[in-house]
This record gives structure tokens, sequence and C-alpha cells, in this order.
């Protein structure tokens, strides 16, 4: 069971109403959180895609973090969701032994 869940079950079940209110404020909360990321992703993936708009080279997660402002860690997950969804094009090659994975607008 998740914390979610139990939460859920709680405010769903619980005969006592301050429970219930306790644990309704607990899902609001976690909500509002969920849709400011979601949020500032989509800011971020805007971002990213209007970065590789403009540049003639594909380029790594690291330099489009540094470029939009977030960790390369960051950029790699975002990178990752819009290669998924077609939106970017990564590209492999083995530079001085290491893979390194540069994108492109697809």
């Amino acid at each position: 069971m998740t914390q979610r869940s139990f939460y859920e079950y709680v405010a769903s079940h619980a005969e006592d109403a301050d429970v219930k209110a306790m644990a309704q404020a607990w899902l609001d909360k976690q909500d509002a959180k969920k849709a400011e990321k979601a949020s500032a992703d989509a800011d971020y993936l805007s971002a990213i895609a209007e970065t590789l708009t403009h540049v003639d080279n594909p380029v790594t997660a690291s330099e489009l973090g540094a470029e939009i402002g977030v960790s390369t860690a960051k950029a790699a997950s975002l990178l990752k969701k819009m290669r998924e969804n077609g939106t970017v094009v990564a590209i492999e090659e083995i530079k001085g032994g290491k893979v390194v994975r540069t994108y492109k607008i697809a």
C-alpha cells in the first residue's frame, strides 16, 4: 500500500471527521505539488524544444541543462520524455572511449 492509497482510504472510510479532513488535506497538498511540477516540466520541455530549434548541431543533456538552468539529470529526464513522444532524436557516438548521447529536434 502506498502512502497515497493509505490517505485515500482514510479520507473515504474514516469515521472521525477530523481524521477525514486531515487525510483530504494531505491529498490536496500532494495534488497541488504534482500540478506545480507538471507545469514547471511543461515550461522546461518548451525551453528545450525552443533551444533545439535554434542550434545547428546536436547537443548533450549537460549543454541543454546549462542553457535552460536545470541539472544535467533533470535535462536528461526531460529529454527521455521527449524522445519517447518523438519530439527529439537521440544520437549516440563514441568519443574518447565513452558513449556520448546528443539530441536534436525530430
